[in-house]
């Protein structure tokens, strides 16, 4: 079963649209935004026991972070950006699943993260119940705001070690 707001398929081949209301804007800033309307190329899956969709390139997955819609946008083998909720705001993670992670990787983002502790105050490192290293950052849900999406996916890739998939 897909996300309720893709209109009855998991299969869509039109253009990316603009939410209803709100907007995306250039360089990955997003404006807190309605349901969205249909998407590109997109099919569904389950992650982690949730139905989400699954997005090949970055503007679809910024598209449904500004909707809050789930979806997942693998980037490597064992590493992908999810679209989703933690506890009451709506956010973007990083997972990175445990087999691909390397012995020290996660004693460095923690060193990191408490290092620099004013640049990466935001973002919220922990271990889910899969044992998947996930770096968290919430995405305002104010309709005035505007969050620069790079900035949030480069330091989540940053304090993970994963500069060079950026």
């Amino acid at each position: 079963m897909c996300h309720p707001w893709l209109y009855g398929s998991c299969l869509q081949t039109s253009g990316l649209h603009k939410p209803r209301t709100g907007h995306l804007v250039a360089a990955g800033h997003a404006r807190r935004s309605g349901r969205p309307g249909p998407r590109a190329g997109l099919h569904c899956r389950e992650v982690k026991g949730l139905e989400m969709i699954e997005v090949k390139e970055k503007a679809a997955f910024y598209y449904n972070v500004a909707a809050q819609s789930p979806a997942v946008w693998p980037v490597a083998n064992g590493v992908s950006f999810v679209s989703r909720r933690e506890h009451h705001d709506w956010g973007i993670a990083l997972h990175i699943e445990g087999r691909a992670l390397r012995p020290e990787q996660l004693r460095e983002a923690l060193q990191m993260r408490f290092s620099e502790a004013e640049r990466f105050r935001n973002y919220f490192l922990f271990l889910d119940v899969q044992r998947d290293f996930v770096v968290w950052h919430a995405v305002s849900d104010a309709p005035d705001a505007v969050t620069n999406l790079d900035d949030i996916r480069r330091h989540e890739l940053m304090l993970a070690g994963l500069e060079h998939l950026a």
